[in-house]
């Protein structure tokens, strides 16, 4: 069971809070509504505001400044939204500037995943008994949900849920997935029960996220390839049996994506690859205005599309012509250009809130390779990981030993 004090619930809520303020559901249907989620973090940390130093402030400043410049430049509307975006994950990462940083980070993030985890499996359960017992109400076009609690889209699933997708408390599934699969890597790599275990990869399984399917796959493998000995490949038998058992679901899954109806999905991931390079390359130093891939006119961006595309498809060949690119990585890159973003990239690798940096190593993996097929750059969830490394100073800081909260 969970045993957590009131402080690391405030943390853990903080995190939550800045994940769900760029990777959640549009809940708040006003304008400004980052700036709502802004002040309630900042009154949660409101005693954290001392731990503010002058060169916390310059950092800041700087990257506004580049960001106004470089659209300025570009003639395109300044995205002033990023600028809350950036002040919210600063205000949480102040939570970390103390000498336990890891530990508390480490016990702080692995509780917030882990309930992740139970309440995508009550998400489940009731795609299983409660579609019956309950019914499902339209938010919009898109969303269905019980009760305000659970939430869901009703395409890309199975038939035997009536095509439904979980996405819990995110936008799209594919980036509920990537929570789940960061989840898994740490339960793993804690070395928790068995049950537990297979209980994250079933949460992941029904994502029917292909890309979460992908990185299920590249969690499991790299965690006792790269973190453990191959010696120890014994311990995959039971896992590899799950997904064995379940192989005809996630086939399915990924051909639905590469050829059938989901094919748009796909092929929009793999052109914005293409897209983006050939942006870059057009405008290296300051990069280009990502907005301008919707519905454009650009000659470029229409003639790096028709190419990329597979007329034996049956997607909507309209609907990816006229997409906003999707890809995160090439949209970061776009906003910040080569130079700035390329560094800003690798301080995103040298994140410091994890004492092992291979467990570093592959935690990154699973946001850069959920980045290169969703839109979470322009988020507070990806800052705080990109300013972790700039922010929290942590050089001759002690790192006290680290024991998760809960058994």
């Amino acid at each position: 069971m969970f045993k957590i004090k009131i402080g690391q619930f405030k943390r853990c809520l903080s995190l939550g809070i800045l994940f769900f303020s760029g990777t959640g559901f549009d809940l708040l249907k006003v304008k400004g509504g980052l700036i709502i989620w802004l002040i309630l973090l900042i009154l949660l940390n409101f005693r954290n505001l001392q731990k503010i130093v002058f060169r916390d402030l310059l950092i800041l400043v700087s990257l506004f400044f580049i960001l106004l410049v470089f659209f300025y430049f570009k003639g395109a509307e300044i995205p002033y939204f990023l600028f809350v975006a950036i002040t919210s994950s600063y205000i949480v990462l102040l939570n970390y500037r103390t000498s336990n940083a890891s530990s508390k980070f480490t016990g702080d993030i692995f509780a917030l995943l882990r309930f992740y985890m139970y309440l995508t499996l009550v998400h489940i359960l009731f795609l299983f008994i409660g579609q019956s017992l309950f019914q499902h109400t339209y938010v919009n076009v898109y969303y269905r949900q019980i009760g305000y609690i659970l939430w869901y889209i009703d395409s890309g699933g199975p038939s035997f849920f009536n095509r439904f997708r979980l996405c819990a408390l995110a936008w799209e599934p594919g980036i509920w997935q990537m929570y789940l699969n960061m989840n898994l890597l740490l339960m793993f790599y804690f070395k928790r029960k068995l049950k537990e275990i297979l209980l994250s990869i079933i949460a992941i399984i029904f994502t029917f996220s292909t890309t979460g399917i992908i990185l299920m796959l590249f969690v499991i493998v790299a965690y006792f390839l790269y973190i453990r000995s191959i010696k120890n490949i014994k311990a995959m038998i039971i896992p590899g049996l799950i997904l064995l058992s379940l192989s005809t679901l996630i086939i399915d899954n990924v051909n639905d994506k590469l050829k059938g109806r989901g094919a748009t999905s796909s092929m929009v991931r793999f052109g914005d690859f293409t897209l983006g390079l050939k942006m870059l390359e057009r405008s290296p130093l300051i990069g280009e205005d990502p907005k301008s891939t919707l519905n454009s006119s650009d000659k470029l961006i229409a003639s790096v599309r028709e190419k990329n595309w597979d007329d034996s498809l049956e997607g909507d060949k309209i609907g990816y012509l006229n997409a906003e690119i999707l890809n995160g990585l090439f949209i970061f890159l776009l906003d910040f250009g080569l130079i700035v973003g390329g560094y800003l990239l690798y301080k995103t690798y040298c994140f410091n809130l994890f004492v092992d940096s291979k467990l570093k190593n592959l935690f990154i993996c699973v946001i850069i390779i959920t980045l290169m097929s969703e839109p979470i750059s322009r988020t507070g969830f990806f800052f705080f990981f990109v300013l972790a490394s700039i922010i929290i100073n942590k050089k001759g800081e002690k790192e006290s030993s680290f024991s998760v909260g809960y058994k």
